[in-house]
């Protein structure tokens, strides 16, 4: 059975495929300071938790992270799995 944790490159990945690297890496940055959570291996909950942070902001951003959201939802995983 595949572990389900998310790593927070998985997260960056996913949201760098629009916003590009080092933003995305500010983005999540910035909402994991923000929420207090720890950085490394997230639980689904607590991605989501954290991409619901960054959704909040306008603009492509906040579309991107409501995007990374369907995908943990829907179980998508990246690098961690596919490589």
């Amino acid at each position: 059975m595949a572990d389900p944790r998310l790593h927070e490159d998985d997260l960056i990945m996913m949201l760098s495929q629009t916003l590009g690297d080092a933003k995305a890496r500010e983005v999540l940055s910035a909402a994991i300071v923000a929420l207090g959570v720890r950085r490394g291996v997230l639980t689904p909950a607590l991605a989501l938790e954290v991409l619901e942070h960054i959704a909040a902001e306008p603009g492509i951003v906040g579309m991107t992270a409501r995007f990374a959201k369907s995908r943990v939802h829907l179980g998508a995983r990246t690098k961690n799995e596919v490589g």
